[in-house]
């Protein structure tokens, strides 16, 4: 039987372990057709799923997990134009900071693109 993560897990161990996912991949759409000055922030209270959808445009963005199967059958992958979403897989830089520790870490990685 499926179970729903009331432990914080990020969205890869949500697909991982085969968990109940609320499927917010068009957020992914909607930034890579923003036409901002591509810094976007996410604010929201206390358990909203902020770092869910930040783990999961890193699980989607992050080369090192470019072959993961994590985004079949969700909405990402079956909407039109998929061809060009999901080809952006694995090919954006982030730069994530998080303040759920006392001393910031920040987190920098530079893709060739």
């Amino acid at each position: 039987m499926k179970q729903i993560d009331a432990g914080g897990l990020s969205f890869r161990e949500n697909r991982r372990r085969n968990k109940y996912y609320v499927d917010k991949t068009l957020l992914i759409k909607d930034i890579l057709e923003s036409n901002d000055s591509g810094v976007f922030l996410f604010t929201r209270p206390r358990r909203f799923g902020k770092t869910t959808n930040l783990t999961m445009m890193d699980a989607f963005f992050n080369i090192d997990y470019k072959g993961d199967d994590w985004f079949d059958g969700l909405a990402i992958s079956q909407i039109h134009g998929r061809k060009y979403y999901m080809g952006m897989k694995g090919r954006v830089v982030l730069f994530g900071i998080s303040f759920w520790v006392k001393v910031p870490k920040v987190k920098v990685e530079i893709v060739e693109i």
